[in-house]
C-alpha cells in the first residue's frame, strides 16, 4: 500500500488504487447499472459485510464502502471458527469475501438474494484429478442458486484487477510526467 492510502480513503480523498483495492465495488457497481439499480442508493440501503481483514482487499473493501455511505461490517475466517461467521454473513445484502480460505462461505452463509464477490483465490487439488484448479473463498456451485449475483473464480475479480493495474500504471506515468514538467 502506498503510504496515506488507508488514511486518504477515510478522509474521502482521491487516492489510486492498488492490487484488489476497488475492484469489487467496481463489478459491483457495473452490475448494478446493468441491472437498471442506482448505485448511490442501493449503497445506502445496504449492509455490505467483508469477510478478511487484509491490508490488500479487506480493510480497503471497509474504507470504500463506508465511503459510499453504505452499513459496514467486517469479519475473519475467526469467526468460521466460533461457528458464528454465518450469524454475519447471512444479514448481509452484498457479501466482499477475501480470507484465503478455500470454500469458506457456504450456502447456509449466505442469505437468499445476496450479492457476492469473491475476491479469494487458492490452488487446490482436485481430489478426482489429482491436478491442481483455482478456487475462490465460496463455494461457488453451492452458493450460486441462493443469491442474486456471484462472481467466479477464476474469471470474476481477477481480470478487472489486471486491467486496473494497467490503468494505474498508465496514471502513475501521467502523473511522473506531469511532474517533471511542472
Amino acid at each position: 500500500m502506498a503510504a496515506g492510502y488507508h488514511g486518504g480513503l477515510f478522509r474521502g480523498r482521491a487516492v489510486t488504487a492498488v492490487g484488489n483495492t476497488e475492484q469489487p465495488e467496481t463489478v459491483l457497481d457495473e452490475w448494478l447499472a446493468a441491472a437498471g439499480e442506482d448505485p448511490a442508493a442501493f449503497y445506502h440501503r445496504s449492509l455490505i459485510t467483508v469477510v478478511g481483514r487484509s491490508n490488500n482487499v479487506g480493510k480497503p473493501a471497509v474504507s470504500l464502502a463506508y465511503g459510499r455511505q453504505a452499513a459496514v461490517e467486517s469479519v475473519d475466517e475467526w469467526a468460521s471458527r466460533s461457528g458464528r461467521l454465518g450469524l454475519h454473513t447471512r444479514r448481509a445484502d452484498v457479501l466482499i469475501v477475501a480470507a484465503g480460505v478455500p470454500g469458506l462461505i457456504r450456502a447456509e452463509h449466505v442469505r437468499e438474494g445476496a450479492v457476492v464477490l469473491d475476491v479469494g483465490i487458492n490452488q487446490v487439488t482436485d481430489p478426482a484429478t489429482g491436478n491442481g484448479r483455482l478456487v475462490g473463498d465460496v463455494d461457488y456451485d453451492a452458493v450460486a442458486p441462493r443469491v442474486r449475483a456471484i462472481t467466479p473464480v477464476p474469471g470474476g475479480i481477477g481480470p478487472v484487477t489486471d486491467v486496473w493495474v494497467i490503468r494505474n500504471t498508465v496514471a502513475a506515468a501521467r502523473n511522473a510526467a506531469r511532474q517533471r514538467c511542472a
